[in-house]
């Protein structure tokens, strides 16, 4: 499936809302639900796959977490990341698109885990750095040539360079 990149939707905090309201009673725990990702930034365009960080106590608590979302239908990747305190899933098997939605769990207070809130807060606060993370989604999306594995690898230095400035910020520097 080729990467499309759209302009941010105006009701992404809305349908999160309604996801998170469903995911709540299913998790049946304390557990904290953020919205997190591109459709988390009002302005910030992208795929608008609403992507929803769980915090998770521990990786056993992370383990019960996911096959509480499994039963309710959500698939685990196909790939599995070698990160540590960290599992996807998404609301399709297949390569997923506009209107899906990734689920993120993991170890709360842990640098994949605090990555996520971070890098949001800072776009949320930074529009002139959001709307350049737009312009450069549209650019490598079209360097390569729509290809999601050629555009993901694009993305990811830039992503790795903002991650840094939020951290600095975040740090108060």
């Amino acid at each position: 499936m080729p990467v499309n990149i759209e302009k941010s939707r105006k009701d992404m905090a809305a349908v999160f809302t309604r996801v998170k309201n469903k995911l709540a009673p299913v998790l049946a725990d304390s557990s904290q639900i953020h919205h997190v990702g591109s459709t988390a930034v009002p302005s910030l365009d992208g795929k608008n796959i609403l992507d929803i960080l769980i915090s998770a106590k521990d990786s056993e608590h992370m383990n019960e977490l996911r096959g509480k979302l499994v039963e309710i239908g959500y698939f685990p990747s196909l790939n599995p990341s070698s990160r540590q305190g960290y599992i996807f899933l998404a609301s399709r098997q297949e390569e997923t698109g506009e209107g899906d939605i990734h689920i993120h769990l993991a170890v709360a207070n842990t640098e994949t885990h605090d990555n996520f809130l971070i890098i949001r807060d800072y776009l949320r606060s930074h529009n002139d750095e959001a709307d350049q993370y737009s312009k450069i989604k549209y650019q490598y999306a079209k360097q390569a040539n729509y290809d999601r594995s050629a555009y993901k690898k694009l993305k990811a230095a830039y992503v790795d360079e903002l991650l840094q400035r939020a951290r600095k910020w975040k740090n108060g520097g």
